[in-house]
């Protein structure tokens, strides 16, 4: 059994694994094995994969079924995990994967939108550091006017020499290709 959590200040979704059930002077200690759907990166690195826990309640009435149980008093109202919704395990892997075409989608969308832009005057690198060039110098271009005159270096290292009109056009097809990536991840999502 899982509860999930979504923790939109970390943009990210947090399976638990309800474990083992002991006691604990006058209450139980439930273990957990937590994983996030996005890998969790720290001062270390990446962190490698789930992390044992355990939360505390004070004693139930564990009846039939004790997992069920616990995961009641958790998700309750007060509870460490109040609100949050809990899975079977056919429903975990399902959620799972739901999250895991998302994060796809997401890194696709992004690497759509960082690669060279190809346009009749050359390849244009369209990293983040390169389209914030583009937007600077499309920015500057816009109040300089028709005297406005850029030499730009290429992705393949050549340079051009780019006006006013050239510049503006560049940072128009950077913004219609983000924008076409941004609509295709929203497509994508709906499917998912």
């Amino acid at each position: 059994m899982y509860i999930v959590q979504k923790v939109p200040s970390q943009n990210n979704t947090f399976f638990h694994k309800l474990g083992d059930i002991l006691l604990q002077g006058t209450g139980l200690r439930v273990m957990v094995e937590t994983t996030a759907a996005i890998p969790v990166v720290g001062p270390g690195g990446i962190a490698p994969g789930p992390t044992q826990n355990s939360f505390g309640l004070p004693m139930l009435t564990l009846g039939e079924n004790p997992e069920q149980t616990v995961a009641d008093a958790l998700v309750a109202e007060g509870g460490y995990l109040a609100g949050c919704p809990i899975l079977d395990d056919e429903q975990f892997e399902l959620e799972a994967l739901r999250l895991s075409l998302i994060q796809q989608a997401e890194t696709l969308k992004l690497k759509k939108t960082l690669e060279p832009l190809n346009t009749a005057l050359g390849q244009f690198d369209a990293d983040f550091e390169s389209q914030m060039k583009i937007l600077r110098a499309a920015l500057v271009a816009s109040k300089a006017g028709p005297e406005f005159s850029r030499t730009w270096t290429l992705s393949d290292n050549t340079t051009i020499s780019l006006d006013r009109d050239g510049i503006l056009e560049i940072n128009d097809l950077l913004e219609a290709r983000s924008t076409a990536c941004q609509e295709r991840k929203t497509e994508l999502y709906e499917l998912i």
